[in-house]
């Protein structure tokens, strides 16, 4: 009776573990991260901007710097690139900007983790 009991008492904080476990891991499911290429023809090498708890939440942020201005070509729905025009490098006053809406296990500096 008191084996029951015990392993009844291990079942339950073994599911509220996990529980706590899975519900972590979903708030950062997808990460946007930016990169910028400047004139001289470096970049700034990619960087996270923030996490989302879906690729929902992300391609929204990235809606954001689509109405924001300049020349923006949206690659796929969870890739936006902005820049000076069409067919333009990266200038001194306006640089070319790539973000990318990737699951929490890739990042694009290393590929898949």
């Amino acid at each position: 009776m008191i084996a029951a009991i015990y392993a009844r008492i291990v079942g339950t904080v073994l599911c509220w573990l996990l529980a706590g476990a899975t519900s972590a891991g979903a708030e950062c499911a997808w990460v946007l991260w930016a990169n910028i290429y400047y004139a001289n023809g470096t970049a700034s090498g990619w960087g996270t901007v923030a996490a989302y708890s879906g690729v929902a939440g992300c391609i929204q942020r990235l809606d954001t710097f689509e109405v924001r201005g300049m020349y923006t070509e949206r690659l796929a729905p969870t890739t936006l690139s902005r820049g000076p025009g069409p067919h333009a490098g990266p200038s001194a006053s306006s640089p070319q900007v790539s973000w990318q809406c990737l699951p929490h296990t890739v990042d694009p500096r290393v590929g898949t983790k």
